[in-house]
């Protein structure tokens, strides 16, 4: 068995500060998510996955793509999602930051927006004026793509307080239930006719 993360550590502090009954899953030959969260409406299934590094961020000039280090995590994720989606249960990635301190490089409202439904793209007249603006191409989360993703979000552990922001998939074939308050749930409204 190998060691807990610090994101998984911080969560399993999470649920237990707030009285959510969880389980961790055992490892197995084939992926599976962490943990099983006990909800009103039935079992909950968690991924934590944890950013260490990423290129940009120990230079001088900080630079990233909006967006990148979701996506990167949703594509790691897949198979999780899609063993609780085969046991009919809904699913969450989370993701912990471990590479900024203040936990916002690559992890912010607009990176999950960016990394889920895909980069934000304006249409201008010739005039100038904006004709339309849509969540464009690199979207993970789409109605013909990674749909077993009930939502993703991240946890976040500043000045000793710890978060848990999660911001549903409208794609989702099993939606997210109700959770407990100390969640902090968002949904991001999508264009249907635009969103990819």
């Amino acid at each position: 068995m190998k060691d807990k993360t610090e994101g998984e550590k911080i969560f399993e502090l999470f649920c237990s500060t707030n009285g959510i009954h969880f389980r961790k899953v055992p490892e197995s030959a084939q992926p599976t998510p962490d943990y099983e969260v006990e909800t009103e409406a039935g079992l909950v299934m968690f991924e934590i996955k944890q950013i260490d590094k990423s290129k940009g961020f120990n230079e001088e000039v900080k630079t990233r793509e909006v967006g990148s280090h979701v996506r990167a995590k949703i594509g790691e994720a897949r198979k999780q999602a899609q063993a609780a989606f085969a046991e009919g249960k809904p699913f969450v990635l989370l993701l912990f930051n471990n590479l900024d301190p203040l936990q916002l490089f690559g992890t912010e409202q607009h990176d999950f927006i960016a990394g889920m439904h895909g980069d934000m793209t304006i249409q201008i007249n010739r005039d100038g004026s904006i004709l339309d603006s849509f969540y464009g191409r690199n979207g993970k989360l789409r109605a013909d793509k990674n749909t077993s993703f009930s939502a993703v979000g991240h946890i976040i552990n500043r000045s000793k307080i710890i978060q848990v922001e999660i911001f549903t998939n409208p794609y989702a074939q099993l939606p997210l239930p109700t959770l407990s308050n100390c969640f902090c749930v968002s949904k991001v409204e999508i264009d249907a006719a635009n969103g990819n």
